[in-house]
């Protein structure tokens, strides 16, 4: 649709969205306080709360439909990955802000999109911890899936490393203590989340750390639970940069596997980078399978080598050799959660918190995005793309999880298998020709 060209066109585009209520759109008609320029216009209603400018961008561009949810009104886009988008949305009537994920429409016919979409409700409904995001309620209209969240006010750990660097000792076992709590209490549960990384742990004004997105949480105390494994059994689970050994051959997985995610985002949070950053997305895949563990002690010197060998230890390629429980992980990191004597405040500076207005997607790859990005592609600004539906009838689910969204990588299971092997070769080759030598 074009965009509009007078102030009565812009009114009647607000009047269709149903973003105000009716006193007020008569108000505004009646007004002449406003400008007959329809962006001027809009600049007015910004600055008196009317609309926020995410509305009036969309409105000005002609786009009028999917503003409102049930007693929802978008607000803002605040997150959009593989999965879906998410929007700061307000209840027309309680005045409450919450945040709002809509299934991107091209997944709606997806089975396993829509039931991994769904699963986050389901996981959720089981948690109740302060360290979890808390999910409201579920629904659908129209062929549009969408699920009603707590709102965060914050950024995730990815943003933040983003913005000011990687974090103190102290200051990042106090951040993996806090995933530890909330990963704990999924694992008791009987939940794995299987996706833990940077960008799947937020922290709010107050220092709080929120784990996000239960899209690929398995349930281990119920095999009817294994989505994938029945829909998609060539699927490979989780994001590169974080992925546990099991993972990476499909194997089974329990809380240890959240735990070795754990101790590859407590890497990232100590360095700024991913513990085998810079390797190609296959030969990552080797890494974690084969690789020596990289140690903190290269790239920090002022990490105390007992901090190192918990982040080591996370990090053991067979799943025995971890830690057993999150809440041994988060009894081992306690005693690094304050420096000379002193615990720093996680309270970040709001410019350090603070969402962009069109969020982007995020930076950082899953299996499939890493193996078809190539150094040419360019750095894409994404569309903003509102839920098409009307009407929307809440299905009532009530309990918590939720926000930037990951997709399944897959790779076919005689590729992986050819990679496995191809590894395990060179590694005997090499051994073999350093024995001849010797």
């Amino acid at each position: 649709m074009a965009a509009v060209a007078s102030r009565s066109e812009f009114l009647s585009m607000i009047a269709e969205s149903k973003l105000v209520d009716d006193d007020v759109l008569a108000e505004l008609r009646t007004s002449n306080e406003y400008a007959d320029s329809p962006g001027e216009c809009a600049e007015q209603l910004i600055k008196k709360g009317v609309l926020t400018r995410f509305q009036t961008k969309q409105l000005l561009a002609g786009k009028f439909r999917g503003f409102v949810l049930g007693p929802y009104r978008i607000l803002d886009q605040i997150g959009k990955g593989g999965m879906g988008t998410v929007y700061l949305s307000e209840h027309s009537a309680l005045k409450k802000k919450v945040a709002v994920k809509v299934l991107a429409k091209e997944l709606a016919a997806n089975k396993v999109a829509v039931e991994r979409f769904l699963r986050e409700a389901r996981s959720a409904s089981a948690l109740s911890h302060q360290n979890i995001v808390r999910v409201h309620h579920v629904g659908q209209a129209g062929g549009t899936h969408y699920i009603v969240m707590e709102y965060v006010e914050g950024a995730t750990l990815e943003q933040v490393i983003d913005r000011k660097g990687p974090f103190t000792f102290a200051e990042a076992a106090q951040i993996a203590v806090q995933a530890a709590a909330g990963l704990e209490h999924a694992h008791e549960k009987g939940f794995v989340h299987r996706d833990i990384k940077p960008e799947n742990l937020m922290i709010t004004k107050d220092g709080t750390i929120k784990i996000l997105d239960m899209g690929l949480t398995k349930q281990t105390k119920s095999s009817a639970d294994n989505l994938t494994g029945v829909l998609n059994p060539n699927a490979i689970l989780g994001t590169i940069d974080y992925l546990s050994p099991e993972q990476a051959i499909q194997g089974d997985v329990d809380a240890r596997s959240d735990i070795y995610s754990l101790g590859a985002t407590l890497f990232m949070l100590l360095t700024g980078h991913s513990p085998y950053d810079g390797v190609p997305a296959q030969q990552k895949l080797m890494q974690h399978q084969f690789g020596k563990v990289p140690q903190l002690s290269e790239y920090r010197t002022d990490v105390p080598p007992e901090l190192a060998a918990v982040v080591s230890k996370m990090m053991a390629k067979l799943p025995t050799q971890r830690y057993a429980s999150a809440a041994e992980v988060a009894v081992a990191l306690l005693p690094w959660t304050s420096e000379g004597g002193k615990t720093p405040s996680l309270n970040l500076p709001s410019r350090i918190l603070a969402n962009p207005n069109t969020a982007g997607q995020s930076q950082t790859p899953t299996v499939r995005d890493a193996a078809n990005r190539t150094s040419s592609d360019a750095k894409k600004v994404p569309t903003v793309d509102l839920p098409t539906a009307a009407t929307v009838r809440p299905s009532g689910l009530h309990g918590l999880p939720t926000r930037r969204s990951t997709v399944a990588a897959r790779i076919p299971a005689k590729v992986w298998a050819l990679l496995v092997i191809l590894g395990m070769a060179i590694g005997l080759g090499a051994a073999i020709a350093v024995a001849l030598i010797r």
